[in-house]
């Protein structure tokens, strides 16, 4: 299996994560953007009202100031009983003779060519007075810019308090044009001077990540449940390759297991035929022998296949009843010797202490016990060395099979105990299984009230051992 296939799943699972990623990070980002859009918007608007508020009230100021300078003007008002009907303003002829300068008609035409992003007013103007504006040089002796800029300063201290907004601000005045950029107000122009103030906003990223923690929040469970949601099929899709991948090897392995004693068994029956070896009780007694332990090896593979099939459904009976577990080893080990001498295998048991029973279905432990000694000796390196040890403690009867072998990779050490699982050897026959055999001890174990695991030693080999419970 090339590189490619093997991984084009995780490859477009890691894409399309990547994707949605940079689709979540760009929401978040334009919510962010249209939101410091928002806040400069509204601080706009306090700005422009604050300075049309500090027009009215210089305006009102200059009405009343002229009003006082000038007797001959009135005011009066026709009331009738409870409602005012009119209001009548009365002036004298000559006061407003030559009341509008050309700078006036000069000024207006400033105020109508405004361009959208602007909007324009003449503080200076109204805070040099009505009394005398015929030139606009008059007006930068009346009003000068450090005036203006006071004035405008504590109009934003009452209207605009920092300490009651979500940004800090500073206040910006040039004859330049003002860009309105990431954190600048629509510039107000004093269309007599030509001035132009802005605030500057600042320090206003916090409230607006804070304005966001739902979206934010909503983002990072998306995520999380997405990544989750990918890994989690990802690993599903690399068990059922890895499932797919043993199921080759179990057949491959179970093939040539039932293969070999047809073979063996099938030749000695020629022999026996062919070469009237009936006349040689000797070789018909060898034959009748080899043929015997191969049919034996064919009955014990269909028989652990029976077994976990049974275990898989529950169907497992058991007769339990006190046994000695030191006696059963030793009858173990005693039925097992020819095999051992087949291998060339050396088994030594160990026993430490004297008290060893337990309440145990004897065939079924029997299997238990069969099946990790043949997995000690099929899988050590050179001629086996084995050694089984059986010790108690308070409660419980512990039983350890150790050998010399290879150990099982780390990465494989959760699949151990599944079924039909191998450590992969990549269809190589010298080391024969079918992945039956530890699942078969795992659920018998189980079903005894133990507890079955395994560890790799240091020096090389691996440690199966077996806890169960003492009578």
């Amino acid at each position: 299996m090339t590189e490619w296939p093997k991984h084009r799943i995780a490859y477009l699972m890691s894409i399309s994560f990547l994707l949605v990623v940079i689709l979540a990070a760009s929401w978040l980002y334009n919510t962010y953007q249209s939101d410091r859009r928002s806040l400069i918007r509204d601080a706009t608007v306090q700005f422009s009202n604050a300075i049309r508020s500090l027009e009215d009230s210089i305006i009102q100021e200059n009405l009343y100031v002229h009003l006082h300078r000038n007797p001959s003007d009135s005011i009066g008002a026709s009331r009738g009983a409870d409602t005012v009907r009119h209001i009548t303003i009365r002036t004298d002829s000559r006061s407003l003779k030559n009341r509008r300068p050309p700078p006036m008609r000069f000024m207006r035409r400033r105020m109508l060519n405004r361009p959208s992003d602007e909007f324009a007013g003449s503080l200076a103007f109204l805070l040099g007075g009505l009394a005398d504006t015929t030139r606009m040089a008059r007006i930068q002796d009346t009003a000068s810019l450090v005036v203006v800029r006071a004035v405008i300063q504590g109009e934003l201290k009452k209207s605009m308090p920092t300490q009651e907004l979500p940004y800090a601000y500073q206040l910006l005045v040039t004859q330049d044009t003002i860009e309105t950029g990431q954190s600048t107000t629509k510039p107000y122009v004093d269309i007599s001077t030509n001035n132009r103030f802005a605030l500057a906003l600042g320090n206003y990223e916090g409230a607006l990540v804070k304005g966001m923690l739902p979206e934010i929040l909503f983002t990072i469970l998306l995520l999380s449940l997405v990544g989750f949601a990918f890994l989690l099929s990802h690993k599903t899709l690399e068990r059922q390759r890895q499932m797919a991948q043993i199921k080759n090897e179990l057949v491959g392995n179970i093939t040539h297991e039932l293969k070999t004693p047809i073979a063996t068994v099938r030749v000695a029956l020629e022999a026996l035929q062919r070469f009237d070896a009936g006349t040689n009780p000797k070789k018909t007694e060898e034959y009748l022998s080899i043929s015997q332990n191969e049919l034996k090896r064919l009955e014990i593979l269909v028989d652990n296949v029976l077994k976990t099939s049974m275990a898989e459904k529950d169907e497992l009976n058991f007769t339990k009843k006190e046994t000695d577990l030191r006696v059963l080893l030793e009858g173990i080990l005693k039925t097992l010797h020819l095999q051992f001498e087949q291998a060339n295998a050396k088994v030594n048991l160990f026993i430490n202490g004297s008290d060893f029973y337990s309440e145990v279905d004897q065939t079924h432990l029997t299997g238990v016990i069969y099946n990790l000694l043949d997995n000690a000796v099929k899988y050590s390196q050179g001629d086996p060395i084995v050694e089984v040890s059986i010790s108690s403690s308070e409660n419980e009867n512990i039983i350890e099979v150790l050998d010399r072998g290879m150990g099982i990779p780390p990465e494989y050490r959760m699949q151990v105990f599944d079924k039909f699982f191998r450590v992969p050897t990549h269809n190589i026959h010298n080391e024969r299984g079918h992945g039956l055999g530890l699942n078969y001890v795992k659920r018998v174990v189980e079903s005894h009230g133990g507890l079955v695991s395994f560890r790799n030693r240091e020096e090389g080999g691996t440690v199966f051992q077996i806890k169960l419970p003492r009578v």
